[in-house]
């Protein structure tokens, strides 16, 4: 039986895109009346359903296969799979005063309680 979605929850552009292409794929399937890449080659089909390279196919289903070891084994169906996120870079946390700004910010300071 397939996991269905909640009723009522919006399906985000990137699925649409990937249920668009995967349609495509089979609607050129139907047209060809043959299969494109034979059904035993399970990530290769999955992979020109989905437009993307086969490496990255694998990737995400080790990272799956990774992540569902390490998850709660009592709820069913797949896990959640997490996109990377961007790497920032790491500045300072620290300001350098030297002693002219820190006078400027003190004397600023003084003039607000200033009467």
């Amino acid at each position: 039986m397939a996991v269905r979605s909640s009723p009522g929850q919006v399906v985000k552009s990137a699925k649409r895109q990937t249920i668009l292409q995967v349609y495509a794929f089979r609607d050129k399937e139907k047209a060809e009346n043959k299969l494109i890449v034979p059904l035993q080659q399970v990530r290769a089909r999955v992979a020109a359903m989905t437009d993307v390279s086969e490496s990255t196919v694998t990737r995400i289903l080790r990272q799956e296969r990774e992540s569902s070891s390490v998850s709660n084994l009592d709820v069913p169906g797949p896990s959640k799979v997490t996109t990377p996120g961007k790497k920032w870079p790491n500045r300072d946390k620290k300001i350098e005063f030297d002693d002219f700004d820190t006078c400027a910010i003190r004397q600023k300071i003084i003039s607000f309680y200033a009467v």
